[in-house]
């Protein structure tokens, strides 16, 4: 049987990201937040090919609210004190 393949994870500091590559959801989630295609996304983001990007999307789509919560929480910490 073949293994579940993991199209989102969560790195050593609690960034969530796109497999086993180093780009961040956040990006890919922004472009398609904006209206971008998967397919117009692969050409920002050449590392990653459509497969990975459609199942980042899935992923994001059953868990919007904790990434809401989670983008929420990032961009408290990038604010200036």
């Amino acid at each position: 049987m073949e293994e579940a393949k993991q199209y989102v994870r969560k790195d050593e500091h609690g960034t969530y990201r796109v497999g086993n590559t180093r780009i961040l959801l956040d990006l890919v989630i922004g472009s398609y937040d904006r209206g971008y295609s998967p397919e117009f996304i692969r050409q920002q983001y050449p590392s990653l090919d459509l497969e990975q990007i459609y199942g980042a999307i899935t992923w994001y789509l059953a868990h919007v609210e904790e990434m809401k919560s989670y983008m929420a929480e990032a961009r408290g910490h990038a604010d200036p004190v």
